[in-house]
Formats: C-alpha cells, sequence, structure tokens
C-alpha cells in the first residue's frame, strides 16, 4: 500500500469494477432507496434480488433501478441462500471477480469497498481468500464488533462473518459450490464460511467499520444497571435457527469446536432471555425444539 495526500491506494488487490453488489429484499422500507444509492457508486453493477415483496415494495424497487441495478423479481419468498444464488449466478455471468453480499438494512460507509479491498491485499495468502467480511457498528448497541486499533493489521482472519457487507470470491465460489438452498435463512453465511474452510479457503474481516448494521430486532433490558439484549426473532425464524445450527453442529463439531462452542452457547443464552422477555414463548419453544429434530434428520451433504 503507498499514501497518497491522505489517501489509502490498494496495489494488486483490485477496484470496483470487479465488484458486483447483491441485495436481497424482502418488503423492503421506504429508505432503502438511500442504502441503494451509497452502494452503486462504489461497485461495477447492483443485482437486487426480492423474494415476493408487496406491488408498492416492488415499484419502488423499479423506480430505483437504473442502467446500473438489475433487478430479478421472485413471485413468492425462496429464502435468503436460494436469492443469493440467484444474485452471484448473475455476478458470475458478467465475469466480476467479487460479489458484494448486503442486506436490505445495512448502511454502508463510503469507503466500504475500498477498505475491503485494501483488507484483502494485505492479507498473505490472497489466492486462498474465499470471503472478506466487514467489522460493522451496531446502532441498537452503540458497539463495534471488533475493537479497531491503528496498531493492529487492517484484517484478520476468521471462522465466519456475516452475510452482509461481504465479498465472495468467484473464482473460491466455483469450488466451494453455492449458498446451501435449504437453510433457507439463518446461519446461511456460517454454513458457506465453514464449508470453505474445511476446502482450506481462508474467511478474513476488515477491521475498518464500513457498515452500520443491527442483527435482527433486538429489544435492550435493563437489569441491575446494565442492558441485556433479547433478539426477538419471531416463532418461524427461532425454527430455522435451531435447524441449521444442528445440521452444522453435527458436519463440523470436530473441525471448528471452539466456534461451534461459542454459538451454542449464544443460543443458549438466546434460549434464557427469550423464556424471560419475549412474547409467544410457547410457539417459540415449541418450534424451537422442532427445528432440532428436525436439524437431526437432515442429511448434510
Amino acid at each position: 500500500m503507498a499514501s497518497e495526500g491522505g489517501t489509502t491506494q490498494t496495489v494488486n488487490s483490485g477496484s470496483k469494477a470487479d465488484v458486483c453488489a447483491v441485495v436481497v429484499t424482502y418488503h423492503p422500507d421506504p429508505g432503502f432507496p438511500d442504502r441503494l444509492d451509497r452502494v452503486r457508486p462504489q461497485v461495477g453493477r447492483v443485482v437486487v434480488v426480492d423474494n415476493g415483496s408487496s406491488p408498492s415494495a416492488r415499484e419502488m424497487l423499479r423506480n430505483a433501478a437504473g442502467p446500473d441495478v438489475e433487478l430479478i423479481l421472485n413471485d413468492a419468498n425462496l429464502g435468503v441462500a436460494t436469492a443469493l444464488n440467484q444474485g452471484v449466478g448473475r455476478v458470475r455471468e458478467r465475469s466480476f471477480r467479487w460479489a458484494l453480499t448486503l442486506d436490505q438494512d445495512s448502511v454502508v460507509e463510503p469507503f466500504l469497498v475500498e477498505a475491503l479491498l485494501e483488507a484483502y491485499g494485505a492479507f498473505p495468502a490472497r489466492d486462498m481468500v474465499a470471503v472478506v467480511g466487514s467489522n460493522y457498528y451496531d446502532e441498537k448497541r452503540s458497539k463495534t464488533l471488533v475493537p479497531e486499533s491503528p496498531a493492529q493489521p487492517s484484517c484478520l482472519e476468521q471462522t465466519t462473518v456475516i452475510t452482509s457487507g461481504s465479498m465472495v470470491s468467484m473464482d473460491a465460489y466455483a469450488k466451494v459450490g453455492p449458498f446451501r438452498d435449504d437453510f433457507f435463512i439463518d446461519h446461511v453465511d456460517d454454513e458457506y464460511c465453514l464449508r470453505a474452510r474445511a476446502m482450506g479457503y481462508k474467511v478474513i474481516l476488515c477491521r475498518r467499520p464500513v457498515i452500520r448494521h443491527s442483527i435482527g430486532g433486538a429489544v435492550g433490558k435493563r437489569i441491575l444497571g446494565g442492558t441485556v439484549w433479547s433478539s426477538n426473532h419471531s416463532a418461524l425464524r427461532r425454527y430455522y435457527m435451531l435447524k441449521n445450527f444442528t445440521v452444522l453442529a453435527r458436519a463440523y463439531w470436530k473441525a471448528e469446536p471452539v466456534w461451534m462452542a461459542h454459538r451454542l452457547l449464544r443460543h443458549a443464552a438466546f434460549f434464557v432471555l427469550m423464556a424471560l422477555f419475549e412474547e409467544e414463548k410457547t410457539a417459540k419453544i415449541r418450534n424451537i425444539a422442532r427445528g432440532i429434530m428436525d436439524g437431526v434428520r437432515v442429511k448434510y451433504e
């Protein structure tokens, strides 16, 4: 890297012309076009895949589109994984090097792609990078995922990274394979990262906070002078969370024991907080049990 006039230049790591964004939408709110406009100048093209939103939401998407934005309009909700695969299919057809996957509610910083490419360029084993993930600022919790420090390298290796703000290598995707369609929602990103790592690829994280993003509909509760956060996911989401985690645990417990133990503890904490603070407890507990049982039955290929 070199610095001219205070601007960081990346060397041999690519440019925005190498990157196509893929955004999956499902009943996007009226602020989505503004968030989309923050992405467009940073990439060569944007593919928006809508999963059966309302006619008014689709009209908003059509109005927001342009020569640099392609729309794929599904008549029903096909799930996050399938929608991502549809979008990535267009990325590959147009021969981009990277697919930048984004959630519809994430707010990207104007230096997102620049920072991701810089992190990629700083990683020693660039040829083996499957995913470059984004550090993010959680606006609800007023907290950054990984503390940023000038004394630390611009990237660090991770076991998994979240979908939103991740650059997925198309060379790696061709070998790792598509996102797992039957996961529908939840742990889609984890499954892809774990599968890539099992094949010898690397997953890295850009240390610089480059998106503003909140996980789920979390609700904070004040207890003993502090705040605890309940994820507040629906009963249906609870089903997919536990089904897909059970499938992952069966497949990767031996290969990734630390990650698995950490996620198991997090799911246990979510359960306790749900039982204490959330509504529809009976339906959620029933779906958690059903998800675990179905996860035991699923064959992992």
